[in-house]
């Protein structure tokens, strides 16, 4: 007997005869010894026609797809379409009297504009030197500011100006629809062929498919395939000898019926039955025979008193 351990969220079995963490539940007092249970796997066999002939997978080209894709151009051929675009453009800013407004282009420079940055020189006095701010030739203090160069700049102001766009020639661009094919390729599947076409090499793979099998398992071998009914319908008590070869019985029969589900392996069991069927009827006739010879040779020797 074991105390079973179940997660609650997978329903399958995590562990034996041990404390139960978050997520778990116990189960207490199970008779494992000889707990089976069949379960289901995946085999793959060699796929065959309808004919019993092995299968081959024959690659196939990939097929051609061609696909019409609208699309807009644009070209230097004339259409009801112009290709339009935002053009910065410079506009000139003028005055009330219809003249250009201009402005006077500066530069950093030395000014008697009181501005918080003062121009400040070195200078001796009494045999030292100290910072003195410089002043111009009628003793106005200097500063750093902006003073004018005397070029006049032409003011002006940026807009966009909506223009036909161009190509690097100059040539007028517009817009045109076209049509343009688009070519791709689309993987097929293989064919199934047998050997006796004409096409099947030795390089082809052979065709399999997924088959479904039973098989019986062992708690102890594999406890975590086991579910939560499986541990509660267990037996609560040791299977006598009558309930296993029952059980064992049971099993063998679900194997045998599976494995006879394979339609090439039913018609080769029943041509090897016909076939075997024939012999033993031959077989009985030869001992018909010799029965009914022996029986004469008996009959013979006890006429003649021999036995």
């Amino acid at each position: 007997m074991a105390n079973v351990i179940i997660n609650r969220v997978t329903n399958l079995v995590t562990g034996v005869d041990r404390e139960p963490q978050p997520l778990e539940i116990e189960i207490e007092d199970v008779h494992i010894e000889g707990l089976t249970k069949q379960v289901p796997y995946i085999i793959q066999r060699h796929r065959v026609d309808s004919n019993g002939n092995l299968l081959y997978l024959l690659p196939q080209e990939p097929i051609e797809i061609q696909e019409e894709i609208p699309k807009t151009i644009e070209t230097t051929e004339i259409t009801e379409n112009p290709v339009m675009v935002n053009t910065p453009t410079q506009i000139p800013i003028f005055n009330e009297d219809g003249t250009q407004k201009q402005y006077e282009r500066t530069v950093r420079g030395e000014t008697t504009e009181v501005i918080d940055e003062p121009v400040m020189i070195e200078v001796e006095q009494d045999g030292e030197s100290m910072e003195k701010q410089k002043t111009d030739e009628d003793g106005n203090l200097l500063y750093w500011g902006q003073v004018g160069t005397g070029q006049m700049i032409n003011c002006t102001m940026v807009e966009l100006i909506l223009n036909q766009k161009q190509d690097p020639e100059g040539n007028l661009l517009y817009y045109k629809e076209v049509t343009e094919t688009s070519i791709t390729y689309e993987d097929q599947d293989p064919l199934e062929v047998i050997k006796e076409d004409e096409r099947w090499t030795e390089e082809l793979a052979p065709a399999l498919e997924d088959v479904e099998q039973i098989k019986t398992v062992k708690f102890e071998d594999q406890p975590s395939v086991f579910t939560y009914d499986d541990i509660i319908n267990a037996p609560k008590t040791p299977l006598t000898a009558e309930q296993e070869i029952e059980l064992l019985k049971s099993e063998n029969a679900t194997l045998i019926l599976d494995s006879l589900q394979k339609e090439s392996q039913i018609e080769s069991l029943e041509r090897e039955n016909a076939t075997q069927f024939l012999n033993s009827l031959e077989k009985e006739t030869q001992i018909e025979e010799l029965e009914t010879e022996l029986a004469g040779l008996t009959l013979s020797l006890v006429e003649r008193g021999v036995i």
